[in-house]
């Protein structure tokens, strides 16, 4: 058991920031696209069925990306603040749901604004978190730069 934990930790956005990051970024580009195709729709949604199936799995992958994301963080860290637990909480939630839906495999004709917009929410959420990735990613290496020359610039002085 404690091998495969270690296994599941290997995976966590701390300590596989590109990959997650790729998996940000393919969520953003899909959220984009997934927004035209559900605009273009609403002029005729009997014409593009593909519109609503769509949104669903890609609501439930969404979803799972997101559980997977802030599950492996606990994993990875000490204990979860309230801030993690409740997101957690949330992503739990909101899978069960997008599940719910997928295994339904429909949506009413109404509902594609709703659509429209958690697509659009999502695709804010995705870019966001893709920023916040990349610049704690960039803060991280930038500071472990700079203790390193800080050790290098003391054992210098040490020298002298």
């Amino acid at each position: 058991m404690a091998r495969f934990r270690d296994f599941l930790q290997d995976w966590a956005p701390e300590k596989a920031p590109v990959t997650w990051t790729a998996l940000n970024v393919a969520c953003l580009v899909s959220s984009i696209l997934l927004l035209c195709d559900i605009i273009f729709a609403q002029a005729d949604i009997s014409e593009r069925p593909f519109a609503l199936h769509s949104y669903l799995v890609w609501n439930f992958s969404t979803t799972v990306v997101w559980c997977a994301e802030i599950g492996l963080s606990f994993l990875n860290q000490g204990p979860p603040t309230l801030e993690q637990k409740v997101e957690l909480g949330l992503a739990v939630v909101f899978t069960i749901d997008s599940l719910r839906l997928l295994i339904k495999w429909k949506i009413k004709h109404h509902d594609i604004e709703e659509a429209l917009w958690d697509v659009l929410l999502n695709m804010l959420s995705y870019g966001y978190l893709l920023i916040r990735m990349t610049t704690r990613n960039w803060w991280q290496k930038r500071i472990s730069r700079t203790g390193e020359r800080q050790l290098l610039d003391d054992s210098d002085s040490l020298l002298l």
